[in-house]
C-alpha cells in the first residue's frame, strides 16, 4: 500500500515536488498542477512521478454539478471535465468529486439528495462528463458521503451498473461510509 497526502511546502518544479513528497514519506500524491498548466509542465511532472515511483493518485474536481443555481452548475460541470482531462493527461489514477447537492451548499445535506430522481441525475451527469472527455488512462470517481449518493457500497454498485462506463470507477474512502453507530458496529 502506498501512503500519500497533501504537500504543504511550496515547490516550483518537479524536482522540488518529488523532494517534498520524499520528505513526507509519500509514494502517492495529489496532482501537483492545476488545469491551466501547459502541456510541457504536465509532461514534466508526469515523467518525474514515473521516474520516482510516485503514483499521482487523484485530481480533485471539487464542485457541485447538481447545484440548483444554473450558472454554478454549468461552471461545476466544466470544471469536472477540465479536471478529468488533466487527470488523463498527467496519468493520475482518477479524477474525484462528490455527486453534489440539490441544496445551496455544494457538499451539504438536502432532503432531495437521496431520491430516485437525484440518483438518475447523477447517472446522466457522470455519463456526460465521461462521454465528453473520453479519458484513456484515468477514471472519473465519486467520493462517498453520508448524505448523498454514493452513501453505501450498495448504492455505489447501483451507480456503477447504471452509469455503465468503463472509465467510471470507485474512489474508496471508507471513513465517509462509517457515519452512524449502526454502520460502525455492523462492519468487520
Amino acid at each position: 500500500m502506498r501512503l500519500g497526502g497533501p504537500v504543504f511546502s511550496s515547490y516550483s518544479d518537479p524536482e522540488e515536488w518529488i523532494a517534498a513528497l520524499r520528505r513526507a514519506g509519500y509514494r502517492a500524491a495529489y496532482c501537483p498542477v492545476g488545469p491551466d498548466a501547459d502541456g510541457s509542465t504536465i509532461r514534466d511532472y508526469s515523467e518525474a512521478a514515473r521516474e520516482a515511483d510516485i503514483v499521482i493518485a487523484e485530481v480533485g474536481a471539487w464542485s457541485n454539478p447538481m447545484s440548483p443555481n444554473e450558472e454554478e452548475r454549468h461552471k461545476a460541470l466544466e470544471k469536472c471535465k477540465r479536471m478529468l482531462a488533466l487527470a488523463d493527461e498527467i496519468g493520475a489514477r482518477c479524477c474525484v468529486n462528490i455527486a453534489g447537492s440539490r441544496g445551496e451548499k455544494w457538499d451539504g445535506h438536502h432532503p432531495d439528495n437521496l431520491t430516485d430522481e437525484t440518483f438518475d441525475m447523477i447517472v446522466e451527469i457522470v455519463r456526460g462528463i465521461i462521454d465528453d472527455v473520453k479519458p484513456k488512462r484515468s477514471f472519473y470517481t465519486l467520493e462517498t458521503m453520508p448524505w448523498m449518493y454514493p452513501d453505501s457500497a450498495e448504492s455505489y454498485l447501483r451507480l456503477i451498473e447504471a452509469i455503465d462506463r468503463k472509465r467510471f470507477a470507485v474512489h474508496f474512502d471508507p471513513v465517509n461510509l462509517i457515519c452512524s453507530p449502526q454502520r460502525y458496529y455492523g462492519n468487520g
